[in-house]
């Protein structure tokens, strides 16, 4: 057995009982059953695996279809849809950084 099969194995679990998801109520992402504090010391409070933090206002425009979620570019040459992001927001995602940046020099 690998030694980090435990780890692993918690890491897979919570994968698929704690995925991040879009409410569309709220328009924000959460995690579909929330953390336990037994779950979050199991990992340790490293919760990286499950992707990174993304602003409501980019959640919003992927979900609404304003946003590519793959290239992280507005979709039309509309105004609306270039403005779809917060340009005040920062994140850890360079991705998502990037569409970010990409926004603001179309403006």
């Amino acid at each position: 057995m690998l030694e980090d099969y435990i780890k692993s194995f918690r890491e897979a679990f919570a994968v698929f009982q704690h995925a991040k998801i879009f409410d569309a109520g709220t328009k924000t992402i959460k995690h579909i059953k929330p953390l336990s504090e037994k779950i979050l010391q199991s990992l340790d409070g490293n919760l990286d695996f499950l992707g990174p933090d993304i602003p409501s206002s980019v959640a919003t425009a992927t979900a609404e279809g304003r946003l590519d979620p793959i290239t992280m570019e507005a979709f039309g040459n509309s105004k609306k849809a270039k403005s779809c992001l917060d340009p005040n927001v920062t994140l850890a995602s360079d991705q998502v950084l990037r569409a970010e940046t990409q926004i603001q020099s179309r403006r």
